[in-house]
């Protein structure tokens, strides 16, 4: 994978370039526009000559999880740039003497997905100030300014933060079907080998031997099935992961085809969860995730094989991946300015499930100050709507 420094003449797999020329990208004071340049990318750059200190800028947003900029590498360019990043300061130096064309001279990675702000000036006064492209997400977008909305409620700005994955594991690693430390206890149906036991898809190995998966001696129209027992989870799950076969396992025939995921607050009424049908591409000691669109916690779940070319059920691992579940949040100011939106505010096509359960109610004061010794954070919250539990101050 490339990196900053590098000349990348065109975008890599899982990114997309936009031209200097895009519409949406806004060049504040007197710029000069190339063309027919065949080194730069698309033949075109924007660039002006300093004489000075200036106030020119670029300005553009964009939706996805990753920035690059792409210009050059050249002695007479100018020896900072800063990058405003959601309200956050960097900067890139592109006068290099290596005199290259299309280089990565700035890379941001691993963003949260969603809509962001880029700003662009310097503090050089001489030489060339210059862009030449913009690499982002290969499915994210240029856009022609703040795309984003709060929800009016009387005189508050109500927003809703997603559920975030966290990649932390729910059940831990078992060694039988009970873990005292948890409280957690593991139930295989009645047909659970003797040999592969429930607890053996919550090991995680990845490598074959006795006992190290689950298997379930059913016939091929029969379900096998674990149930997984955790009465002090509160943990909301954001996704399950499976792993079909044990590496060294030669035989994807053990690998589940058609399989149920449900939840339940007391073992009898379950609710689908997940369901999957027709899986057939597995690969020995890999797993597959699946994302859940709960947003609250069960006492327990269940895992149900329904189908598999052997007739046996069978699993060679499996667990539940935790979240920060969804969240009300409440904009506590009676003006809002551009930042508010950035940071709070919901992007484009947003959907809320006004069926989910909704576990966490934040009051965000964005201009409050450090509290401490006789200051006093105050929030008011009508507990005739919204039962607290746990209150925090973060």
């Amino acid at each position: 994978m490339a990196t900053v420094g590098d000349q990348l003449l065109n975008p890599e797999s899982g990114w997309q370039r936009v031209d200097d020329a895009n519409k949406n990208i806004k060049y504040n004071g007197n710029w000069l526009s190339v063309t027919g340049d065949p080194n730069t990318y698309a033949g075109t750059a924007h660039y002006f000559t300093l004489s000075g200190a200036t106030t020119n800028s670029i300005e553009f947003y964009f939706y996805g999880t990753k920035l690059r900029i792409i210009d050059m590498y050249w002695s007479n360019r100018v020896n900072n740039v800063t990058v405003e990043l959601d309200g956050v300061i960097s900067s890139y130096n592109p006068n290099n003497s290596t005199n290259k064309y299309r280089v990565i001279v700035f890379e941001r990675l691993n963003l949260q997905y969603g809509f962001h702000k880029v700003k662009l000036t310097t503090t050089s006064t001489s030489n060339n100030f210059s862009l030449d492209a913009i690499d982002i997400d290969s499915d994210g977008e240029i856009v022609s300014g703040l795309n984003k909305f709060l929800i009016s409620s009387r005189d508050e700005y109500v927003s809703f933060s997603s559920k975030v994955r966290t990649g932390e594991y729910i059940i831990p690693i078992m060694t039988s079907n009970v873990d005292s430390a948890s409280g957690i206890t593991l139930t295989g149906d009645p047909k659970t080998s003797t040999t592969w036991h429930a607890w053996g898809a919550f090991d995680r190995k990845t490598a074959s031997g006795s006992g190290l998966a689950w298997v379930s001696e059913t016939s091929a129209l029969e379900a096998g099935w674990i149930v997984m027992h955790m009465p002090s989870n509160k943990k909301v799950p954001f996704s399950y992961v499976i792993q079909g076969f044990l590496a060294g396992m030669s035989d994807i025939n053990y690998a589940p085809k058609d399989w149920n995921f449900y939840g339940s607050h007391d073992g009898v009424d379950w609710k689908v969860l997940d369901s999957q049908r027709g899986v057939t591409d597995w690969v020995s000691g890999v797993y597959k995730e699946y994302p859940l669109s709960t947003n609250e916690s069960h006492d327990y779940y269940k895992i149900e094989v329904t189908a598999n070319p052997n007739g046996r059920k069978s699993l060679g691992d499996f667990n539940i991946i935790a979240s920060i579940p969804m969240s009300y949040d409440v904009i506590n100011k009676n003006s809002l300015n551009e930042n508010d939106y950035i940071n709070h505010g919901l992007n484009k096509n947003y959907e809320i499930d006004m069926n989910s359960q909704i576990r966490v109610w934040k009051g965000i004061a964005p201009n409050s100050i450090v509290l401490g010794s006789g200051k006093v954070f105050k929030q008011k919250i009508d507990t005739s709507k919204t039962p607290i539990k746990k209150a925090s101050i973060t």
